[in-house]
């Protein structure tokens, strides 16, 4: 590949703003490189796109950069307790459902059609016989029985 050409395809080559790129690519990642070339970029260069994305014009397109939502960390137990304690009625919310992981793994489809019903093996408590029962409102989501993945042979 000749000196021009990797120069045309890698505009920051010649950019005062490589060198810093290079080291954060080595010491923060690719998002940290991406959001210094961003900071980095001359503020003549910014354009609004919309009210959450800015455009900047490079030599080979347009860079648009949008708000990243804001991320949550949440302390159940206590938040709940906060909760309780404002307003139950309005931010506590009580939910009474089946046990959808419990359920999932022990269910088997009563035939190979599509759409079969669901079926479950359940002990009867006061006999202690294992049976076999539908399980109402379940059904195999219709779809493909098999899934291919190529996976490339290496290269010795």
């Amino acid at each position: 590949m000749s000196a021009e050409h990797s120069e045309s395809v890698n505009p920051l080559r010649r950019s005062p703003y490589a060198v810093k790129v290079a080291s954060t690519v080595t010491t923060g990642g690719w998002e940290n490189a991406a959001r210094l070339c961003v900071l980095s970029l001359p503020t003549k260069a910014e354009g609004k796109v919309s009210a959450r994305h800015k455009g900047y014009r490079l030599p080979h397109g347009t860079l648009t950069a949008r708000q990243a939502p804001i991320e949550w960390e949440v302390d159940e137990a206590t938040l709940m307790a906060w909760a309780e304690a404002t307003d139950p009625e309005t931010l506590v919310r009580v939910t009474n459902a089946p046990a959808w992981n419990v359920i999932k793994p022990k269910l088997i489809p009563a035939s190979d059609a599509p759409r079969a019903e669901a079926t479950m093996e359940v002990i009867d408590t006061r006999t202690g016989e294992v049976r076999v029962v539908p399980v109402p409102g379940v059904w195999v989501k219709p779809g493909p029985r098999e899934v291919f993945t190529p996976k490339p042979a290496l290269d010795s």
